[in-house]
């Protein structure tokens, strides 16, 4: 007789199991390299503008004054493009974009002396840009600057815990976004607390949150108005469920077509006083994307 050989293959269970283990460490693998171009990034632009910065200052004390150019001392990154937004003889703002991950966008300025996320208030209408041209604003990426950069007005407050507390006449208003390229509408949402229901009936029983956008053109000064639907700004109000952080529970109305003539953008949100958030609404984080 002869002896029973093992057979040494993969069953189907075991071919079927390395797959997925296959499939997981590619998904493992790709989520971490993206998170890594995304932490390169920015850590390219943070030095560039350091950098420009540094040498900025060193043109200011030779000449008395902060120049109208890009330093000559200066070398740019290969991957970061800079835009001279404004520049006087006392004061500047530069704008950094990353060429690799376009949704990157931060800002240096006399003012403020250390990069920040979104960018200069304003710029010259003729900007000086070094390094390229300015990439488009990517399709699908979350744009918002973080709600730690915001401008706050009208008793609105912010923390680590609670993000943005608005109260009854608080605003809270995003630095500039550079939004031009290929996009044809926007959509605005976020991450919400409230325990009171919305004053505004067809909310109620629910809590509610109110925002909106301005636009403006390419000095990212001047209000216009959007081709897309003839205005110079847009808001909307969604409901929320109360007693527990989430986004809108209504379908979301803060989507508007973007037109040809906006460049740039900020964003708002709104305390109760404008008759529809919550009077005690807490807003952790908003996004903002492009279609």
């Amino acid at each position: 007789m002869h002896p029973l050989r093992k057979n040494q293959g993969f069953t189907i269970v075991e071919l079927i199991l390395v797959v997925v283990i296959i499939a997981i460490m590619a998904t493992i693998s790709v989520f971490g390299f993206s998170s890594w171009r995304s932490r390169t990034a920015t850590t390219e632009l943070k030095n560039a503008l350091i950098s420009v910065a540094t040498a900025m200052k060193a043109e200011k004390n030779v000449s008395n004054g902060y120049p109208a150019t890009f330093p000559s001392s200066y070398s740019n990154s290969t991957s970061v493009v800079l835009e001279m937004a404004s520049s006087t003889p006392t004061s500047y703002c530069i704008n950094a974009f990353s060429k690799v991950i376009p949704e990157e966008q931060m800002s240096i300025s006399s003012a403020f002396t250390s990069p920040r996320t979104g960018l200069c208030s304003a710029t010259s209408g003729s900007a000086v840009v070094l390094g390229g041209t300015i990439p488009d604003a990517p399709l699908g990426k979350d744009m918002a600057p973080p709600l730690s950069t915001w401008t706050l007005a009208g008793g609105a407050t912010y923390s680590v815990a609670n993000g943005v507390v608005l109260g009854a006449a608080g605003t809270a208003t995003s630095p500039m976004i550079r939004i031009k390229g290929p996009e044809t509408s926007a959509t605005i949402g976020g991450t919400f607390y409230a325990t009171t229901q919305s004053a505004y009936v067809p909310h109620q029983p629910n809590g509610g949150w109110q925002g909106g956008i301005y636009y403006y053109g390419s000095d990212a000064t001047t209000s216009v108005a959007n081709s897309a639907n003839g205005n110079t700004n847009n808001g909307a109000s969604q409901a929320i469920a109360l007693n527990t952080w989430g986004p809108g529970i209504t379908s979301n109305p803060y989507s508007w077509g973007i037109g040809s003539n906006v460049y740039y953008i900020k964003l708002t949100i709104v305390g109760s006083n404008g008759g529809y958030s919550s009077p005690d609404l807490k807003v952790k984080s908003i996004s903002f994307t492009l279609q």
